[in-house]
């Protein structure tokens, strides 16, 4: 059952779909033009040279920002073409902005900027949307994560969450004294949305904080790093290969090869595909063609 905001954003994307008559004011084509600016100024602009937890990063894995933070590790080098994923990013989630402002959808507040004390240290971010005082994220994801990650809502999101999403946003919200209230997804291949609302128990907004305590304080602190995953046996059919791969959340990760400079990229030996499926190899399997 769709919920009553994502049927309001349906219905004014379906009206500009079939070329329905929608009023967008000079003051609405400022507003988008002005949000362009910024996010290509964002895309343009180089990482601080110094590092530091922000509402975007809290949320992730302590081992990804002790790499990054504390031991200043070097990141993989993006492929070419990622900027412009994230400037398309960018420009969809100003799209949905101004779609927002054409529905019934009571809209609270367009993006505040806030901060959060943890111990001694000021976590600062931008928060994106409120929607009946409750904060929500604007993503915009590859069809892939929007198949088999955001719609599995947000039980499936919290117990895979690599990317820190679920910390960032209650970061957002406790700064502001707020409800969580969740993200507006969006396909960047289809364009179909999805909305994905918070439903979480009191004992995970629990765990939700004290992960936030736990990162603030292992990177603030300088404690002894330690990585938070291990190899894994490889297996095809549900039989043991003899090689080990990275874990799923290490192979996402930007500083992998910090942790695990042995680490190859290779194709799976043991897959019949004719274009084979490439894994990262800590140890690559024997030849399952070669005779013992």
């Amino acid at each position: 059952m769709l919920s009553i905001l994502e049927s309001q954003l349906r219905a004014v994307l379906e009206d500009l779909s079939n070329e329905q008559t929608l009023e967008f004011t000079a003051e609405d084509k400022k507003k988008a033009v002005e949000q362009f600016a910024a996010a290509l100024d964002k895309q343009t602009t180089p990482r601080e040279k110094e590092p530091r937890i922000r509402m975007s990063n809290v949320g992730r894995l302590p081992c990804q920002l002790q790499q990054e933070i504390q031991l200043g590790s070097p990141r993989e080098r993006m492929p070419y073409n990622h900027w412009i994923r994230m400037m398309i990013g960018d420009c969809v989630e100003i799209l949905v902005r101004l779609a927002l402002d054409k529905t019934e959808v009571n809209v609270t507040s367009d993006g505040d900027d806030v901060k959060l004390d943890v111990s001694d240290t000021t976590i600062k971010g931008t928060s994106d949307i409120d929607i009946d005082g409750a904060v929500y994220d604007i993503k915009s994801c590859s069809q892939y994560a929007f198949r088999n990650k955001w719609s599995g809502g947000f039980q499936a999101l919290y117990k895979a969450d690599d990317f820190g999403y679920v910390g960032q946003l209650y970061g957002y919200a406790d700064a502001q004294d707020k409800k969580a209230g969740g993200w507006i997804v969006v396909d960047k291949s289809s364009g179909e949305i999805k909305i994905v609302e918070v439903d979480a128990t009191k004992e995970q907004e629990a765990f939700i904080r004290q992960h936030r305590e736990q990162v603030v304080d292992l990177v603030s602190n300088n404690r002894p790093f330690q990585r938070c995953f291990e190899e894994e046996e490889e297996t095809f059919f549900r039989k043991k290969t003899g090689g080990k791969v990275l874990n799923r959340s290490c192979s996402w990760c930007s500083f992998k090869q910090s942790c695990w400079p042995e680490a190859q990229y290779l194709p799976s030996r043991h897959s019949k595909a004719q274009s084979k499926p490439y894994k990262w190899y800590i140890e690559y399997p024997d030849d399952p063609n070669t005779e013992r």
